[in-house]
């Protein structure tokens, strides 16, 4: 229904702000070394599945330098 539909887009725009925020740090020289949240809310289990998500592609970048910046501005889940 619409709520489900209107809690999707807001989860999305979720995930486009972590998206953006690492990529940031990417864009700055800087390698993240891990991901926090205010106040726990990637425990949340909508947030946590993003987050999961999100930590997967650090780790790519981290340890094997195969995702640009640009990319992580750019990913499609």
């Amino acid at each position: 229904g619409i709520d489900g539909l209107t809690a999707l887009a807001r989860l999305r725009d979720v995930r486009r702000e972590w998206q953006a925020q690492i990529a940031r740090v990417v864009a700055a020289g800087v390698t993240p070394t891990h991901l926090d949240s205010e106040k726990h809310v990637h425990l949340l289990p909508a947030l946590l599945e993003v987050a999961i998500g999100l930590a997967i592609i650090v780790l790519m970048y981290r340890h094997f330098s195969t995702v640009q910046a640009d990319e992580l501005k750019d990913l499609k889940w």
